[in-house]
């Protein structure tokens, strides 16, 4: 969750979303290990099921926190660093240069697409994935849904509605670390 992929919580409350969310995880992540390599489709199907359960909760979540509709939203996920780089580059050629980002919303009127760069969440620790991903859907949904709000108060915001769904406390390296990044966004 931090740039240099640390991230430790004090205190991760038995059966909240965060803990329900990293026994299933961890149990499709044993069932991959188990499979041959390289992975076939079918082996990914349990994989894919619960990144978009997450994504689903992360919207109904903000549904009720923040008392928004959404408009057909979906996710794409890039499992290839080179296939997520190329679209980025497009996005860049098309609405010009900005910082790189791991997950970015893409949209107008009535629908919007989620992109994410797969492997720059799964790296790390089951409980960096997990809170990787739910910050990532929460961020690009938050991000959407108040376009004229700055980098700065998406911050804010993110870190509010991260802490209620996965029921946690972020430490506050990490929000310092966050919003030293949303101030460089600022500028783009």
């Amino acid at each position: 969750m931090t740039d240099n992929g640390e991230f430790t919580l004090e205190k991760i409350p038995k059966n909240g979303r965060l803990d329900k969310y990293l026994k299933e995880c961890l149990m499709i992540l044993e069932h991959l290990k188990e499979c041959s390599m390289p992975l076939k489709q079918k082996d990914v199907v349990s994989l894919e099921r619960f990144l978009r359960k997450i994504f689903e909760d992360c919207i109904s979540y903000l549904k009720e926190v923040l008392r928004v509709a959404f408009p057909a939203v979906g996710v794409v996920i890039y499992y290839k660093p080179k296939e997520y780089a190329e679209f980025y580059k497009k996005l860049d050629e098309m609405l010009g240069p900005k910082p790189y980002r791991k997950a970015t919303i893409v949209g107008k009127g009535s629908k919007a697409v989620i992109h994410i760069d797969f492997q720059s969440i799964f790296e790390g620790k089951p409980i960096e994935f997990v809170t990787n991903l739910s910050i990532i859907y929460l961020e690009e949904l938050v991000h959407y849904t108040y376009p004229s709000k700055s980098e700065t108060e998406i911050h804010e915001l993110v870190c509010s509605v991260v802490e209620g769904f996965l029921e946690i406390k972020l430490p506050n390296n990490f929000k310092q670390e966050r919003l030293k990044r949303a101030r460089i966004y600022n500028g783009y």
